[in-house]
C-alpha cells in the first residue's frame, strides 16, 4: 500500500533540487526582523536560571540537559552572548512527508568573531530531525547569501560532554592556500573546485574564498572552518581522516560501490593535479604537493610538524614552489606518505 506522505515528499524533494536556482530568504511581512529586545514578559512554573551572557534575564530550563548546555555556553571563552529560542518565534519551516511543519532550534549564539551559531539538542536522531536539520542548513545558507545579517552557522549537540568542542570548533579557522603551475586559468579553477570539494569530504566548508592571482595562477588567505555537521569532532580527527583518505586513493583494490562514491572528490582532485607538472595544496598543516623531477610526477601529502608549520610561516613564498617545499619538508622530521 502506497504512503501518500512519502510519495509527496520525494515529489517534494525532487521539484525543489530541480528547480532551485539561488537561495533567497523570504521575509515575514508583519516582522522581517525579529530582536531578542522585542520579547514580552511572560510568567513560567518551570525551573528558571540566571546567566550572565544571556539576553533574556532568565532561562527556562526545560530539562536538566538544557541547563547544563546553557551553563556550557554561558562559561565558554569564545562566546559573546546567547538567548535561548523562548517566545523569540525563531522559526524554520520545513516539509516532512509531504506536511508544512514548524521547527524551533534551541539556542542562538553571538560568538566574539562576530558570527552567529545556532545551537540544536537531540537525545537521538531521527529522520525527521535530518530533515528539520537540512532546512536549517538551507536557512543559514540564505541567509549568508543575502549578506545582510552577518555569518550564520548551526551545530546539533548529541550530549552535554561535546557542546564544548562544538563552540570551540565554530570559533576556529584554517588558512589555505592553493598554487597551479600553468598559465591555462581552467586548468587552474578545476584545481581550485576539486580542492573545495575535496576539503568538504573531509569535513571542512569554505568560509572565505580568497584571493585569485597571477603568476601562475594561485589562490591565497582562503579560510576554512569546520562544516556544521563535524563541528563535535576534534580537527587532527579530521586532518587525519583527510590525509588518510589520500593515501588509500590510488591503492589498487577492489574496494565496494559506496566506497567508490565516497572517494571521488579524492580522484577528481587527483586527476585535477595532472594537467600541470607541480602544484601545491596547504591547509594549515594538510600539504599537499605534486611535483614532476626528470620527469616523472609524484604526488605527496604531509601532515606538518610544529616544526614544519613554522619553518612555512617563515618562508611562505614557498607555497608557489612546491619543489622547494618539498625540500623544506625532507629536512626536517615529519610525517608524510609518497602516492606515485
Amino acid at each position: 500500500m502506497l504512503n501518500m506522505n512519502k510519495v509527496i515528499q520525494h515529489i517534494w524533494n525532487e521539484i525543489r533540487a530541480v528547480n532551485t536556482e539561488a537561495l533567497t530568504p523570504v521575509f515575514d511581512k508583519e516582522n522581517p526582523i525579529r530582536s531578542s529586545s522585542n520579547v514580552r514578559t511572560w510568567w513560567t512554573s518551570k525551573p528558571c536560571e540566571a546567566f550572565d551572557k544571556s539576553h533574556i534575564n532568565f532561562v527556562v530550563c526545560d530539562s536538566k540537559w538544557e541547563y547544563l548546555e546553557a551553563k556550557t555556553i554561558n562559561e565558554s571563552e569564545v562566546v559573546n552572548s546567547f538567548v535561548k529560542n523562548d517566545h523569540l518565534n525563531f522559526v524554520v519551516y520545513y516539509n516532512y512527508q509531504g506536511v508544512v511543519r514548524r521547527y524551533f532550534p534551541d539556542f542562538i549564539i553571538k560568538l566574539k568573531s562576530g558570527e552567529n551559531l545556532i545551537i540544536e539538542t537531540k537525545g537521538q536522531d531521527t529522520d525527521q530531525n535530518r530533515t528539520k536539520r537540512a532546512y536549517l542548513d538551507e536557512w543559514c545558507r540564505a541567509v549568508n547569501q543575502h549578506g545582510g545579517f552577518g555569518k550564520w552557522s548551526w551545530s546539533v549537540s548529541f550530549d552535554p560532554n561535546d557542546l564544548q568542542q562544538i563552540l570551540q570548533n565554530s570559533a576556529l579557522s584554517f588558512s589555505g592556500h592553493i598554487f597551479a603551475d600553468t598559465e591555462d586559468f581552467g586548468k587552474a579553477e578545476k584545481l581550485f573546485e576539486t580542492t573545495k570539494a575535496l576539503f568538504e569530504l573531509f569535513g571542512f566548508e569554505t568560509s572565505e574564498e580568497g584571493k585569485i592571482k597571477q603568476g601562475s595562477w594561485f589562490k591565497e588567505n582562503v579560510v576554512y572552518k569546520i562544516r556544521n555537521v563535524f563541528r563535535s569532532k576534534e580537527a587532527k580527527e579530521l586532518f587525519d581522516k583527510g590525509k588518510k583518505a589520500l593515501e588509500l586513493a590510488l591503492i589498487d583494490e577492489v574496494q565496494s560501490e559506496v566506497n567508490r562514491n565516497n572517494m571521488g572528490a579524492v580522484s577528481d582532485f587527483i586527476n585535477a593535479t595532472r594537467d600541470f607538472p607541480n602544484a601545491s595544496v596547504v591547509m594549515d598543516t594538510l600539504v599537499i604537493l605534486k611535483v614532476t623531477v626528470n620527469g616523472i610526477p609524484e604526488l605527496a601529502v604531509f601532515k606538518l610538524t610544529t616544526e614544519q608549520l613554522i619553518e612555512l610561516n617563515r618562508t611562505p613564498e614557498l607555497k608557489n614552489n612546491p619543489l622547494e617545499l618539498l625540500r623544506l619538508i625532507n629536512n626536517t622530521v615529519g610525517d608524510n606518505k609518497r602516492l606515485n
